[in-house]
């Protein structure tokens, strides 16, 4: 016969007081991100995404090989192609 384990409650109790903090965490990071972020370009983003990415995208002359040029030591096709596909899809870049 099988018998339910002493710390049964116990482990239930860590799991719904885990998952409750980390979900209050998660949503006052969230409203902080709504109420105080913007969606203004920060110091060095103008450069890679204003004059390398949607300037050359509006003018039919951005490459392929534009969206692996690095910045800050780092390649960011991904969020390239995400950036140029709301650029595309509403036809504009409002900041």
């Amino acid at each position: 016969m099988l018998r339910a384990s002493a710390t049964a409650p116990c482990d239930r109790r860590r799991l719904i007081v885990g998952t409750t903090l980390a979900t209050l965490v998660f949503a006052s990071r969230a409203w902080w991100a709504q109420v105080w972020g913007s969606a203004q370009p920060f110091w060095d983003e103008w450069n890679p995404e204003a004059v390398g990415l949607y300037h050359p995208g509006m003018d039919d002359t951005l490459h392929f090989g534009d969206l692996f040029q690095a910045h800050n030591e780092h390649r960011l096709l991904l969020t390239c192609l995400v950036d140029l596909g709301f650029v595309v899809l509403y036809g504009r870049w409002a900041p």
